[in-house]
């Protein structure tokens, strides 16, 4: 038997002129976890839908497990072993475990459905491969990292899966979520199951792959080692620069500017004791710390979703009261959230939509929405950010995780906001969105508007801000400014302290 369970040579892809892929090579040895990385568009899943049988390939060959594959149908790729678990999990939330499994097939051929055959053997498949799932918990009632496995295990078992292709599986998961679902790849890949893992989360690619594979416009470009290789390394391979120049230049901003945003002593029992910090004109400030510090709940506290026990808030000197969104929004505050999908946006929603449902009074009159206006409008907003999409009208839901971010921006510009708070702004989005999306924001500084940026990337905050505050079980433990911000600095705050009793 061959060594590779993948073999890829010169495959090529054209959609009418557009080639999405020239000559690509992959080869993936049996038993390994190999992580696929690359920009939006450049190749990455219209490769693994050709594997998975979505997409014919226009030329070149495919080997699996050593045997020429050619496949017709999504069927004729999964009878050969391959399975490929989408970024949007396809799960009957009401359904059981146990039914989700076997839906296909519920009746095993028969007119009756055996509840007590399906659950045994949904049972022992989980717990072969050690999940610790019942098969009749509700799909709905189970964190998505658990559907996962569900739909991962299905895979296996229903499917006979040798080569498991997981697209952006982390995108939607907390950090304790993703070390579930590592542990159980780990386990997989010991019992010899075949993993082919598509992400934008480099930090992760280290922690889980064998081997490393970069794409760019629809060409192989590296075979990396993840034992000898660098973040910067795949960066440069990604986008042809290094990881600094991704980064603009930080805006100047006079370090005794105005303060448009003073927080005193913001208190909420059990999550924040006494938070102060300030956001002056034309700066960009980093909020920074571990998962749990504290972070979100305090632009939470601030953006009026969270109730506060204590604490004052101020904006351009005067002391406001927000109680609601409605509230931050009148004095002159918009958040980006962190989860762009649930909080940010609208995705079923057109693009026009999305970018201007923040300022409807713009846009409308006794309740009627001016079409000209809200056109108008929304078109001055994609020249503003630079947004690639096909049509104004289109869902939200269309575009790329990067151009979605910049709609959410968009629509707080919309505002004409004077303070911006960013939380997580380029989580789930390739490293050229977030360049681009690095260049919105220094120019927003620029322009005299004060960001307040939350990240889990050091990188970032150090990339990007004029100084950072650093927090740890729900207070300020440090502040941080220019060449003070390295990685060691920040982590050494944000790691709790013994506590003496």
């Amino acid at each position: 038997m061959s060594d590779y369970a993948i073999r890829i040579e010169g495959v090529g892809k054209t959609f009418g002129g557009v080639h999405a892929l020239r000559d690509v090579a992959l080869r993936v040895r049996a038993g390994t976890i190999h992580a696929l990385v690359g920009e939006n568009g450049a190749g990455k899943s219209t490769l693994m839908n050709i594997l998975a049988g979505i997409l014919r390939r226009d030329k070149g060959t495919i080997e699996v497990f050593g045997d020429p594959a050619d496949f017709a149908s999504p069927v004729e790729s999964q009878k050969r072993g391959i399975a490929i678990i989408h970024q949007e999990l396809a799960l009957a939330p009401d359904l059981s475990v146990a039914e989700n499994m076997f839906l296909g097939d519920l009746g095993n051929g028969s007119m009756f459905v055996d509840w007590k055959t399906m659950n045994r053997k949904a049972g022992s498949a989980l717990s072969a491969f050690g999940f610790n799932i019942s098969p009749t918990t509700m799909c709905g009632d189970l964190s998505v990292a658990y559907q996962q496995i569900v739909e991962i295990t299905k895979a296996l078992v229903i499917q006979d899966c040798r080569v498991l292709i997981l697209d952006e599986p982390t995108a939607v998961l907390a950090d304790p979520e993703t070390d579930v679902l590592f542990d159980n790849l780990r386990k997989l890949k010991e019992s010899g199951i075949t993993i082919i893992y598509i992400s934008h989360r480099l930090e992760e690619i280290f922690r889980i792959a064998d081997a490393i594979t970069v794409f760019k416009d629809g060409r192989t470009v590296a075979d990396l080692d993840p034992r000898s290789c660098t973040e910067e390394d795949i960066i440069t391979n990604m986008v042809g620069r290094r990881l600094e120049a991704l980064f603009p230049p930080k805006p100047e901003r006079d370090p005794d500017g105005d303060v448009l945003l003073k927080v005193d002593n913001l208190t909420r029992s059990g999550v924040l004791d006494n938070v102060s910090l300030n956001l002056r004109v034309g700066e960009i400030v980093g909020l920074s710390g571990l998962i749990g510090s504290g972070r979100s709940e305090v632009v939470r506290a601030i953006f009026g979703i969270d109730p506060i026990d204590a604490g004052t808030i101020e904006v351009s000197g005067k002391r406001q009261v927000i109680r609601k969104p409605s509230d931050a929004m009148r004095v002159g505050i918009g958040l980006v959230p962190e989860d762009r999908k649930r909080q940010g946006g609208i995705l079923p929603m057109s693009i026009r939509e999305n970018m201007t449902m923040t300022n409807l009074e713009a846009i409308s009159r006794f309740g009627i929405t001016n079409a000209r206006a809200e056109r108008r409008i929304a078109q001055a907003s994609q020249d503003r950010v630079k947004i690639k999409l096909g049509a104004l009208n289109d869902a939200l839901s269309s575009l790329s995780g990067g151009n979605q971010q910049k709609v959410i921006v968009a629509k707080w510009l919309n505002t004409d906001c004077k303070i911006l708070i960013l939380d997580e702004p380029t989580r789930g989005v390739d490293v050229g969105a977030k360049a681009e999306i690095y260049s919105i924001i220094a120019a927003l500084a620029a322009d005299g508007v004060g960001i307040l940026v939350i990240s889990s990337e050091l990188v970032e905050i150090i990339g990007l801000c004029h100084r950072t505050y650093v927090m740890s079980e729900g207070v300020i433990a440090g502040e941080l400014k220019g060449g003070e911000m390295t990685e060691e600095a920040i982590m050494r705050l944000a790691i709790p302290k013994r506590r003496v009793h």
